[in-house]
């Protein structure tokens, strides 16, 4: 009997054995599909990501544009300002020395009048 009972311990070893190995088995293709959807997951941001990046670079160039077409409207607005400016000053001494010249004829022709009483 102890070779029936020997006999009986190793065929319960060997079943537990195999029914460890099989849940070993089957707990490592989970682990597999487990690891391929992350995988896939990690993939998909990934590409998420690296649109996000192109997206990011577009924009940073556009807004770069943005600021840059706004730089030379400021710097034009200040050059019309100053022409403006110019001008005016220009037009005010013509007016000033108009001025003095007709002061100038003024004094002249009281000198004249003047003379001749």
């Amino acid at each position: 009997m102890s070779e029936a009972n020997e006999l009986q311990r190793l065929e319960t070893f060997v079943t537990k054995l195999l029914e460890q190995y099989n849940g070993l088995k089957k707990e490592n293709e989970e682990l597999q599909q487990d690891l391929q959807s992350k995988n896939a997951v990690i993939e998909e941001l990934n590409e998420q990501l690296s649109t996000q990046q192109l997206e990011r670079e577009e924009i940073g160039t556009r807004v770069g544009r943005i600021i840059s077409q706004f730089e030379n409207w400021e710097k034009d607005m200040v050059e019309e300002t100053v022409d403006s400016r110019v001008d005016e000053d220009e037009r005010l001494e013509q007016e000033i020395a108009e001025a003095e010249k007709q002061v100038h004829k003024n004094e002249l022709f009281t000198a004249v009048h003047e003379y001749r009483k």
